[in-house]
């Protein structure tokens, strides 16, 4: 058992020379202290981090390993002791958690990349789809009604269509086929059944589009029938043109011998 020196009387020290007989204000009690352990350590305040780290004594097993083993753990200890400014210009120490040396791992592929690229390509298509279709509806309007309407309202028609596909029924504007050629109720039906399949809008959206646009050839028609009647087997001008799958594409040999049976 280690045991502590006691301290020198007046006499024992009159008796043992000046050397050897430590100064009252050097007197010093050694005495064996239990290890502290870091996590037992708690928030202290000091004027550097250099009297914390003389204050933590490494667990035992540290003792007992070689040097290398000791520094690496020393080294752990250190970086886990950060130091803060106070409002008093006082600076804290904390001892936080020792932390494992975390492994490095491979960057983790990511499935969203080339997200933002591939929708923006993916818009872009749809544009350039829908503008081939609305020229493609264009290039058939005047193919069909050019016969049966004068230039300045087939004009009219083409910006009434441009309305029609940005959902500005606001904008219309009401037009009238020729009065020697007149466009029939049936081929008005047929025609915007045709154009409203090819731009995908409901079957009410197409009776408000030529209702509205030709007011005279369909005064006797409500929307309610015009929405019932749009695609039927009565024979027209212009007769119905069912796109195929996934297609925009009119087939111009319907209208030619739609047309030129009526001659």
């Amino acid at each position: 058992m280690d045991e502590c020196p006691q301290i020198f009387s007046d006499n024992q020290r009159n008796s043992i020379p000046d050397k050897v007989i430590p100064k009252p204000d050097m007197i010093i009690e050694e005495c064996s202290e239990p290890t502290v352990e870091v996590s037992d350590i708690e928030m202290i305040e000091v004027s550097n981090a250099t009297e914390v780290i003389s204050m933590i004594e490494l667990p035992e097993k540290t003792k007992n390993t070689d040097t290398t083993e000791n520094k690496a753990v020393s080294s752990e200890i250190v970086t886990s002791i950060t130091i803060s400014e106070q409002h008093d210009d006082s600076k804290e120490i904390k001892v936080l958690e020792q932390q494992p040396t975390s492994e490095v791992k491979p960057k983790a592929f990511s499935y969203l990349q080339g997200f933002e690229s591939r929708m923006e390509e993916i818009q872009k298509e749809e544009l350039e789809r829908k503008i081939m279709i609305i020229n493609a509806i264009h290039e058939y309007t005047t193919y069909s009604t050019a016969k049966f309407l004068t230039k300045e309202n087939l004009l009219i028609l083409h910006e009434n269509i441009d309305h029609l596909a940005s959902g500005q029924s606001d904008l219309y504007k009401p037009i009238r086929s020729k009065m020697e050629t007149p466009l029939t109720s049936p081929s008005l039906r047929h025609f915007v059944w045709n154009i409203g399949e090819r731009l995908g809008i409901s079957l009410s959206e197409r009776a408000n589009f030529i209702k509205t646009i030709f007011p005279n050839e369909l005064k006797n028609a409500t929307l309610g029938y015009l929405v019932k009647n749009l695609k039927d087997t009565i024979h027209s001008q212009i007769p119905i043109d069912s796109p195929k799958y996934d297609d925009f594409k009119f087939d111009y040999t319907l209208i030619n011998n739609a047309q030129c049976e009526k001659k």
